[in-house]
């Protein structure tokens, strides 16, 4: 009777041994708890993290650009491309520093940059118009992501307002300085030299009353 009982919970225990078994075989790369693979998407970092993108100097006739990549990123030379909003402004051809060859497994031989990269950027805008410069890059991680093609993008240029107001606090400047002189000037002329006695006189009273 003690053998039929135990029966049925002995038949669970043995259905219940390769289940067990999977979770504690360490040849596959499990968490402990779940039994989820460790190298999924949320080992890695975030595309603004991995590789992070700044705008270091801009002019009428480069733009200067600096990507930082996380250890173990990298961005493929191939996959940059530059655009501009503006018909009036054109970008050319980018000044690469040295890249590394690498074999990738998504796209096969090509170059690529890891660390930080400063790349610059001619760009043809004679009349420094205010325009939107939109970079395109992809990266890739040594473990094997792949990321999508990122897009940033930047304001280049002061906006015509901003430019307006610089240009009139500069001509407001030039023409305090021209009525310092000329106030400076007349300072001298026949007609203010017999009123110099009189001012130092009452500067002398004041002096003395007090």
């Amino acid at each position: 009777m003690v053998m039929s009982r135990l029966l049925p919970y002995l038949l669970l225990l043995l259905l219940a041994l390769p289940a067990n078994a999977e979770i504690f075989d360490s040849s596959r790369p499990q968490s402990a708890l779940f039994g989820t693979p460790l190298n999924n998407s949320q080992d890695f970092l975030p595309v603004d993290k991995a590789f992070r993108l700044d705008l270091l100097e801009t002019g009428k006739d480069s733009v200067r650009l600096r990507f930082i990549n996380a250890e173990g990123y990298y961005l493929y030379k191939h996959r940059f491309a530059f655009t501009s909003d503006h018909p009036q402004v054109s970008i050319g051809t980018p000044q690469w520093p040295a890249a590394e060859p690498k074999t990738d497994e998504f796209f096969g031989d090509v170059e690529v940059f890891y660390g930080v990269t400063d790349l610059l950027l001619p760009v043809n805008n004679p009349q420094n118009t205010p325009f939107t410069l939109q970079v395109s890059y992809q990266g890739c991680a040594d473990l094997g992501l792949c990321y999508p093609p990122e897009i940033r993008s930047f304001e280049v240029g002061d906006p015509p307002l901003i430019a307006a107001l610089q240009q009139g606090v500069a001509i407001d400047w030039r023409s305090l300085a021209l009525f310092f002189l000329a106030g400076l000037g007349l300072t001298f002329t026949p007609c203010v030299l017999p009123m110099l006695p009189i001012l130092s006189g009452v500067v002398l009273r004041g002096q003395l009353g007090g």
